[in-house]
């Protein structure tokens, strides 16, 4: 058993702010050697002490400039059936301890016990408390030289930052800067069916949820592995515990000993092992096994949404295809493969478009500022077609020009493809990205990456939700049928008459 040290209730709440002797000796003008007498019981400070309301204000100063909980935890061993949130409490019981001649500093039975190990952590209360260590924990990350790796486990549902608004835009950017910097990080969700909380996080993080360094993972039933704690660890460096069983009982633990960090991490990867990936690759040999997964049903009233940052040219007329492939010199067998997806591309869309009666709408929004910088400004590289060749194709100005009015001849043909433009601004999702997504069934993602295919229900539908959103909002003449017409036969009369290396603004751009 460890011998404990003499100490007075003065000492004892010194020690727990860290506050050194010589600190509280300047500020009252006494001579060290007494303020050591006080701390170790050998003086007692009176209630009647001409320094005792003086100590009592620098305690309190203290305590709340370390965030106003410090001195609460020894207060309740002292005193454990009173509350201390109640200021007047506090400070009453406060100078009892302070003035108590029979305080005896709690004992640690456990120290001393071979089995055991001692770690020095960090206490955080409430949500705010949460946002102020993970604050910390992100600062750490952004001073490493070199990338890590990061993991968080939420069991709040993420409650902690979605109650401020602008601590998540700035979260979420730090987040972001740090996957940019080839960090990689691992989320794993454990949302009840709470849809406003999951539409309000994903309106806020999509692009997060979407970003190719961030691995998500989910309970496929919701009532399984329920558990009442979250981590957010930066491995090597740090580890956030959180435990809450109410919104106003959470509390948080920062670790940064390398035994309570690794620990940690096993726990979260046994949790990960009960969970599934959100999101699976495809590899582009399997773009044809995927559509075969994304074919329509009959139902009604379905809606496709489709964010795209230009024309998607997989999905454009066969005979445009053949002419990119050859002036790319893609080779026979590539050429093939191309032209298979094409039909089959095209046969799924029209089966969504025909088959059900019309009932199924295609709501296609173009990401404006996005597309003019590809066909106007940069050479414009598909994505689609890049991803089923293997190899980087360009698509000339003049071949753009005449997959855009592909797009809107099919737009005559079929009234309930509707196509709308939607300016930067307006975005919520990450605008150098494609996505397809039917509501409550799926969503399929496209970079210059690759694909990837998700079928967790509550992402699919905050998805569409967030683009239902999207379109609801666009200005009425971005998504007029015959001004969206007019604006894309416009930029395709530019493209055919402008040479392929010069950047040109089109008339229309904000038009």
């Amino acid at each position: 058993m460890t011998e404990r040290r003499k100490m007075s209730g003065f000492g004892f709440l010194l020690e727990q702010l860290g506050i050194p002797t010589i600190t509280i000796a300047k500020r009252l003008h006494v001579d060290p050697s007494l303020v050591s007498k006080w701390k170790s019981g050998d003086r007692r400070i009176s209630k009647k002490s001409i320094f005792f309301d003086e100590i009592v204000e620098f305690l309190i100063e203290e305590n709340d400039r370390q965030g106003g909980y410090i001195l609460k935890d020894p207060l309740k061993k002292q005193y454990p059936l009173e509350d201390f949130e109640d200021p007047g409490k506090f400070r009453y019981f406060l100078q009892n301890m302070i003035a108590d001649e029979k305080f005896s500093t709690p004992s640690n039975d456990f120290i001393g016990n071979k089995a055991v190990r001692e770690v020095k952590a960090f206490l955080y209360e409430k949500g705010e408390g949460r946002r102020q260590a993970i604050s910390n924990l992100l600062d750490m990350a952004e001073a490493q030289s070199d990338p890590g790796n990061i993991i968080y486990i939420d069991c709040e549902q993420y409650r902690w930052l979605l109650e401020d608004e602008e601590y998540t835009e700035r979260w979420k950017e730090r987040i972001l800067n740090l996957l940019r910097r080839g960090f990689k990080a691992k989320f794993i969700i454990h949302f009840m069916l709470h849809k406003d909380e999951v539409l309000r996080f994903f309106e806020l993080c999509s692009p997060l949820i979407f970003h190719r360094n961030a691995q998500w993972f989910y309970h496929e039933f919701y009532d399984e592995n329920v558990y009442w704690f979250s981590f957010f660890i930066l491995e090597h460096a740090a580890s956030v515990m959180g435990m809450s069983m109410d919104p106003q009982q959470s509390s948080t633990t920062v670790f940064t000993d390398p035994h309570s960090i690794m620990q940690h991490k096993n726990v979260v990867e046994m949790v990960m092992k009960s969970c599934k990936n959100m999101f699976v690759d495809i590899e582009p040999k399997d773009t044809l096994k995927l559509l075969g997964v994304v074919r329509p049903q009959p139902g009604r009233n379905e809606t496709i949404y489709v964010y795209l940052p230009a024309p998607a040219f997989a999905f454009t007329d066969p005979e445009i295809i053949k002419g990119v492939l050859l002036e790319n010199n893609v080779i026979d067998e590539k050429t093939r493969y191309c032209m298979k997806a094409n039909k089959l591309l095209t046969a799924l869309m029209n089966d969504y478009l025909s088959r059900c009666d019309g009932e199924t709408e295609i709501k296609v929004l173009f990401q404006l500022d996005e597309m003019y910088r590809k066909m106007f400004v940069e050479p414009f590289t598909s994505c689609s077609l890049s991803l089923l060749a293997g190899r980087d194709v360009i698509v000339s100005r003049k071949q753009i020009a005449r997959g855009i009015r592909c797009d809107v001849e099919r737009m005559r043909k079929f009234p309930n493809l509707k196509i709308g433009l939607t300016l930067k601004e307006n975005n919520i999702i990450d605008t150098n990205m494609n996505l397809w997504c039917k509501k409550n069934n799926w969503l399929v993602q496209m970079d210059e990456e690759g694909m990837r295919f998700c079928d967790e229900n509550t992402i699919v539908n905050a998805t569409s939700t967030v683009l239902e959103m999207m379109w609801r909002k666009n200005p009425f003449a971005y998504k007029k049928k015959e001004d969206v017409e007019a604006f894309l036969l416009k930029w395709a009369e530019d493209l055919e008459k402008s040479p392929n290396d010069s950047p040109i603004i089109p008339e229309n751009l904000h038009a």
